[in-house]
C-alpha cells in the first residue's frame, strides 16, 4: 500500500482517490479504521491490511509500524478522508508521542515503538524504528509531562512523555557489535553521521585493497627501476619512464579508490 501510495502522488494520479488537499505541511496521510482509542501522535502498526484497520504499535508489534496518527488539517495530502476513521500519516514529517523511557531524545536519533501502546523512544541497540526525529525531547522540553503508565508486561512507572518532529521513513537498523561500535565512532567523527554497517565494512575493504596495490606498485617500481640502471646504466631514460608511468597509475588508484569511499560514506 505504501508503494503504491508513492506512484500516486508522484504521477499526479491522486484525482482517482478522494482526497483533502492542504498547504500546512508535507505529510501524506491515509483512512484506517481502530478498535483502540487512538490519540493523535500514536505510533500505530498494521493490524488487518485488508479492512483498513489499524492498532497501538509497542515493542510487540514494532516490525508493523507504519506510521503515526495525525489530523485531517495535518496533512498536505488526506487520502479515503473520514470523519468516522483516523488519518495514519505514512510520508512526510509528524507529531509524534514518545517518552524518555531510553534516555533524551537528539535530533537524528532513530524513533522506534516503546513498551507503552502508541508511545515512541529512541532506538538504542538495533531494530525496527517509524523515523528520524528532527528535534530534541527531554523532560525539560516544552511540550514534557511527567506520566505513569503502564507497559504491555503490567509493569507501571513515571516517565517524561510529549511531542517531538519525526521525519516518517520506517526502516530497520542492525544492532551495532562492540566492534562495529568502534567504526561507527571513527565514521561519526569523519563525516558527522552515521554510516550504515554494511557501508562501513565495504568501504575498509577498499582502503585496504588500494593501500595495498599503491605500496606494491611504487615498491615494486622503484625497486625495479634500480635494479635495472645498476645492470644497464644506458637504459636510464627508458627506465625513468616507465617509473614515471607506473607511479601514475599508482596515483589514479588512490583517486579511484578515494572517489570510492567518499560515495560509501555519503
Amino acid at each position: 500500500m505504501r508503494s503504491v501510495l508513492r506512484i500516486l502522488v508522484l504521477t499526479g494520479l491522486l484525482a482517482i482517490t478522494p482526497v483533502i488537499v492542504h498547504a500546512a505541511t508535507n505529510t501524506v496521510s491515509e483512512s484506517y479504521s481502530s478498535s483502540d482509542q487512538l490519540q493523535q501522535g500514536s505510533i500505530v502498526s498494521l493490524l488487518d491490511a485488508q479492512a483498513q484497520s489499524v492498532r497501538f504499535a509497542n515493542t510487540e508489534t514494532a516490525a508493523e509500524a507504519f506510521g503515526v496518527v495525525v489530523q485531517n488539517a495535518d496533512s498536505l495530502v488526506a487520502l479515503n478522508p473520514d470523519e468516522k476513521a483516523f488519518q495514519v500519516a505514512v510520508q512526510g514529517q509528524a507529531n509524534v508521542l514518545v517518552s524518555t523511557i531510553n534516555g533524551d531524545i537528539s535530533s537524528g536519533d532513530k524513533i522506534t515503538a516503546s513498551p507503552f501502546n502508541g508511545i515512541g523512544m529512541r532506538l538504542e541497540d538495533g531494530g525496527h524504528y517509524i523515523g528520524v526525529a528532527t528535534a530534541a525531547f527531554s523532560k525539560q522540553s516544552e511540550s514534557a509531562k511527567q506520566r505513569s503508565v503502564t507497559d504491555v508486561e503490567g509493569v507501571s512507572q513515571t516517565m517524561s512523555v510529549g511531542y517531538v518532529t519525526v521525519s516518517i521513513k520506517p526502516g530497520f537498523e542492525q544492532a551495532a557489535t562492540p566492534d562495529a561500535e568502534g567504526l561507527q565512532k571513527i565514521a561519526v567523527a569523519l563525516t558527522g553521521r552515521t554510516i550504515p554497517l554494511t557501508r562501513l565494512i565495504a568501504a575498509l575493504i577498499v582502503a585496504i585493497v588500494s593501500l595495498i596495490v599503491v605500496v606494491t606498485l611504487v615498491y615494486t617500481a622503484i625497486y625495479g627501476s634500480l635494479v635495472s640502471i645498476g645492470r644497464n646504466p644506458l637504459a636510464k631514460s627508458a627506465i625513468y619512464r616507465t617509473l614515471s608511468r607506473v607511479l601514475v597509475m599508482a596515483v589514479g588508484v588512490v583517486l579511484i579508490a578515494l572517489a570510492l569511499l567518499y560515495l560509501l560514506l555519503q
